[in-house]
């Protein structure tokens, strides 16, 4: 047998025969160097790694000074996850030539995989040194840079590697992580919709772009790419997570508990996440036995961090249904334990948020009350109302219920007032620096455009709780507007905000604490009060206890407020909810159920735990005439 039969049927492609040839070469030349790397290199296409390492090892025996041999034996470790073995030949292969390319950017990528982001660093940047249209190791570089937070860097990195491979679809998915990290929401999604056109079969890529797509609001889409990143890797874990809080959301019990089912039976590491996410969808739907069944099945030191607290709450909630209220008071208070020792928390935390609004409270005492003249730039800005309260007073119940009428639309939960007063540099004390009014009033208009459509005989309610807090802006720039205040008991509020599992920014991070959240109750009713002291606003004040207790009667009189009439949709506003889709506050499992009495004077089930939090807000229960 002739050693040019093995090389032509490797180079053919007939790596049957190029094996079978290789072997019966091997037979009577055992030591030839050549034929034994063509059967090395036919072991890897196999998978047949160990194979691979005894003929490479063999091969070193036969020339020490073989650097391609030991980059092999290295690659077979790798494999096989033997990384320790695999930076050792590796690093011999440099040992043997420091400006062998292909082993700087195999350790170096090795090192990314492995998190030592450092070591990567040195190996691809040698790497880039010795080839500078290496576009692999510029395109992987850019990932370490991303991870040091060097985003500029990475920037040119990527932009340099398209330049020298436009058809790279890692580039462009590397592009689409810096965008977001950066903020640039558009960016980063046109970059990983680029990156998909180049290789549609990138898992990691469709699950990127659906978790912007959900922030997003486009749900349908985000949908589709979790579902097709589970279609191309059905073992990748993070797609069903998602799709599993998705379909929450949107309220889809069913399909919730049967991708549960799946990750139970197909990842038994992380079967506790799943057994959470079907345990939550029993309880939705009331299906209380086999809830209980699952939950107990549950071991929460098995639990992603991230579902700690959601499980944490969900126990609470199921104490508190049974009237086990001490015990329920204990879980919440785990619950928020466990949120404050989290890094968001801290770094919240040092924000100083509820500082910052004691301050803008003193500034408003001092502050020139004179408002600007109306002189609207259409007739658009006469139909803004802003619902606005304290969190968990009633306001999602409120915005779903309205937003069931044909003449509103409601934008829920964006921030879109703090981004104007950014914009207008206001100030409460100096306004010298405040751009033109109709500047102001075009941008806030711009940026509610984002989300609703714009129409002249519509009304645009802007519901954000805490906007209550921005009422002196909203007199000054927005005089004409109409504000709906949402009341709940005080008591209510506070203990209601305690027991959420808020996604936590600054202002939420201030509700793991009772008597802070009292606090901040106290700034945003004063804030109110101060507010309406100084100007004439057009504020019409709704209760949750009236409203769940007589629903017509003050959904009409809000109407009648608003200059409109009923609608019989308003009667089937749970039906229009559902399918509207996702609804971006904890209360969204609530409103979709009928209007029931059990959160009205819920505070009295833990009077116990409430003395501290009653003597902060007393002020304000008696002045909204409520009893204690």
């Amino acid at each position: 047998m002739e050693l040019k039969n093995v090389i032509n049927s490797f180079s053919s492609g007939d790596y049957v025969s190029a094996e079978k040839n290789a072997l019966n070469f091997l037979h009577t030349n055992p030591d030839n160097i050549q034929c034994l790397k063509i059967l090395s290199a036919l072991k890897i296409k196999n998978k047949e790694f160990n194979e691979s390492i005894k003929l490479n090892l063999k091969i070193i025996d036969l020339n020490k000074a073989d650097k391609e041999t030991y980059n092999n034996i290295a690659i077979a470790y790798q494999n096989i996850k033997n990384f320790d073995q695999s930076i050792k030949f590796f690093l011999m292969a440099i040992n043997l030539d420091h400006n062998f390319v292909a082993a700087n950017y195999n350790i170096g990528n090795l090192y990314l995989n492995m998190g030592q982001i450092n070591k990567a660093n040195i190996y691809l940047s040698k790497t880039i040194s010795l080839n500078p249209n290496h576009f692999l190791a510029i395109t992987n570089l850019s990932i370490v840079k991303i991870k040091l937070e060097k985003l500029d860097e990475a920037l040119d990195l990527l932009n340099k590697s398209i330049s020298i491979n436009p058809d790279y679809f890692n580039s462009y998915h590397n592009l689409g992580i810096i965008y977001h990290k950066l903020g640039n929401k558009d960016k980063s999604i046109q970059n990983y919709y680029l990156s998909l056109r180049h290789n549609s079969n990138h898992a990691p890529t469709h699950f990127n772009l659906a978790t912007l797509l959900e922030s997003s609001s486009h749900r349908k889409e985000a949908e589709k790419h979790y579902r097709l990143a589970i279609k191309i890797d059905p073992n990748y874990i993070n797609p069903y997570l998602n799709l599993c809080e998705l379909l929450d959301r949107l309220h889809r019990l069913n399909e919730v508990i049967e991708i549960s089912d799946i990750g139970i039976k197909k990842f038994e590491k992380n079967k506790d996440d799943f057994l959470y996410f079907k345990a939550l969808s029993l309880y939705r739907k009331d299906q209380l036995t086999e809830f209980e069944n699952v939950i107990s099945k549950i071991n929460d030191k098995n639990l992603s961090n991230k579902r700690i607290s959601s499980f944490l709450n969900l126990k609470a909630n199921y104490l508190d249904k049974l009237g086990s209220y001490d015990q329920a008071f204990s879980f919440y208070k785990k619950m928020n334990n466990f949120t404050k020792s989290s890094k968001v928390y801290i770094k919240n935390n040092e924000y100083g948020y509820l500082n910052k609004q004691k301050k803008n409270l003193e500034k408003l005492k001092h502050y020139n009350h004179s408002k600007y003249a109306s002189n609207s730039i259409s007739n658009i800005e006469n139909n803004i109302v802003f619902l606005i309260g304290f969190p968990r007073s009633g306001t999602t119940l409120i915005d779903n219920i309205i937003n069931s009428h044909s003449k509103i639309s409601v934008i829920e939960e964006r921030p879109i007032l703090d981004q104007t007063i950014k914009f207008s540099n206001f100030n409460l004390i100096q306004n010298n620096n405040v751009k033109s009014l109709n500047d102001v009033r075009e941008y806030y208009l711009k940026e509610v455009s984002k989300y609703i459509t714009v129409k002249n005989d519509c009304y645009i309610v802007d519901k954000l709780p805490l906007n209550i807090l921005n009422l002196p802006f909203i007199a000054k720039f927005f005089p004409d507007s109409k504000i709906i205040l949402a009341l709940r008991h005080p008591l209510d509020c506070i203990l209601s905000c305690w027991m959420q599992n808020f996604k936590l920014n600054p202002a939420m991070s201030v509700m793991c604490d009772l008597d802070e959240t009292a606090k901040l109750y106290n700034i945003c009713m004063e804030t109110y009060y101060q507010s309406t002291l100084n100007h004439d606003l057009d504020i019409k004040t709704l209760k949750y206890e009236h409203l769940i207790n007589d629903f017509n009667l003050n959904i009409k009189n809000l109407l009648d407020f608003l200059n409109l009439d009923w609608e019989s949709n308003i009667d089937n506003y749970r039906e229009i909810t559902l399918k509207r889709g996702i609804i971006r506050t904890p209360s969204y499992s609530q409103v979709v159920k009928p209007i029931y009495s059990s959160s009205s004077y819920r505070w009295i089930n833990y009077k116990i735990f409430m003395e501290s939090p009653k003597k902060i807000v007393n002020k304000w229960i008696s002045y909204f005439e409520y009893t204690d």
